[in-house]
């Protein structure tokens, strides 16, 4: 793929021509198939990307982002337990066993090599309590109910569609037993549930999670400007989380 982008860049008219064409089809099957697509593209991207993709996962260690996530994670500590959906190489879950050397840290991605590379490199760096392994969103039958304390993700519920949203949250309701901590794009809305932009997909996730989580309370952080410089980021980032048990229920 990097070979032909190189030979196509050649015939600059060309090339943005074909770019043109190919992001307006993979909209219209991002829209029309949702998950399906998405998680194709994830399972295959390091095909053409290689593999300086997921090595721009583990060298993205100091980005802001990250620390204002595991500040809401530390909340809860402390805790034995913490399972992070599409982890990629694990950058989060290396982070956390720094902080948290006695709990056991788990994560699952969609894509094969991100897992391999992830597992190399955290054996590398001499860590014995984080494990990854492939799988996907809406199945975590390898995690019996109420097992982990503490799940979360990390801008990947961008990437599923209605069709498939609910059965990830009640999955992650199934196994969570003290809280959910999202990531993620927020649509502050009264009367919208979701909405589709930019192929990617922004919850409501105060109706969201109310309705999965009957019990609990849903609190929503925006993000602060700075941790991202991209406008969509500034817009809709926040964290959404629902304290189940062991924090102040308020």
């Amino acid at each position: 793929m990097k070979k032909l982008k190189n030979i196509l860049k050649h015939w600059p008219g060309l090339y943005q021509g074909i770019q043109r064409i190919y992001y307006a089809l993979r909209r219209v099957l991002e829209y029309i198939l949702g998950t399906g697509f998405h998680e194709w593209l994830w399972r295959h991207r390091h095909v053409g990307k290689g593999r300086s993709w997921t090595e721009s996962y583990t060298v993205s260690l100091d980005h802001p982002h990250r620390f204002f996530l595991i500040d809401r994670i530390r909340t809860y500590a402390p805790f034995q337990s913490v399972l992070e959906i599409g982890c990629n190489t694990g950058p989060n879950l290396f982070l956390l066993s720094g902080l948290f050397p006695e709990a056991r840290f788990y994560g699952i991605d969609i894509n094969p090599q991100a897992v391999r590379d992830g597992r190399r490199w955290l054996q590398e760096k001499g860590l014995g309590n984080v494990s990854l392994e492939v799988g996907k969103a809406d199945d975590l039958s390898h995690f019996s109910d109420k097992s982990i304390d503490i799940v979360f993700t990390d801008a990947i519920l961008i990437y599923v569609g209605a069709d498939k949203i609910d059965k990830v949250i009640s999955e992650i309701k199934r196994v969570a037993r003290k809280a959910v901590i999202f990531l993620e794009w927020n649509l502050d809305d009264e009367e919208r549930s979701f909405q589709w932009y930019d192929s990617h997909w922004i919850y409501n996730y105060r109706k969201l999670l109310s309705c999965h989580f009957t019990t609990g309370r849903v609190d929503l952080v925006s993000l602060p400007g700075d941790l991202w410089d991209d406008p969509s980021w500034k817009t809709y980032g926040a964290v959404a989380e629902v304290a189940l048990a062991g924090k102040d229920m308020g």
